[in-house]
């Protein structure tokens, strides 16, 4: 059985499959964040004007990147379209506008000082 219903996921609840796959979603997430990180500050050693403007923009974007992906996600609802081809469209729009609207509203007065 493939997707949500196969046997790894577990049923859920207080028993051995569910602490299974919570212990094993956890470690993946961490070690994915940890490495990740490392994999750029080995990596990626130059810095551009347009990375220094989008690492500047960067907690904007964690802040703003929820209600626009969620909205983006709403707007696509039964519209057809394969769950490839929305997750594509829903990254795409809702990060260009993420970062868009940091760097708006990081010209603001006062704004700046809070993003």
């Amino acid at each position: 059985m493939i997707g949500a219903d196969a046997d790894c996921f577990g049923p859920g609840g207080f028993n051995g499959p569910a602490l299974a796959w919570a212990a094993y979603d956890s470690a993946l997430c961490v070690s994915l964040c940890l490495g990740l990180l490392t994999l750029f500050r080995e990596a990626v050693t130059r810095s551009s004007r347009l990375s220094a403007e989008l690492a500047a923009d960067s907690y904007g974007v964690y802040i703003l990147h929820v209600p626009l992906v969620v909205a983006m996600q709403y707007c696509l609802t039964d519209r057809g379209l394969f769950p490839a081809a929305a997750w594509v469209t829903t990254s795409v729009f809702a990060l260009s506008a993420a970062f868009l609207l940091a760097a708006a509203l990081r010209r603001l007065p006062g704004f700046r000082r809070v993003l």
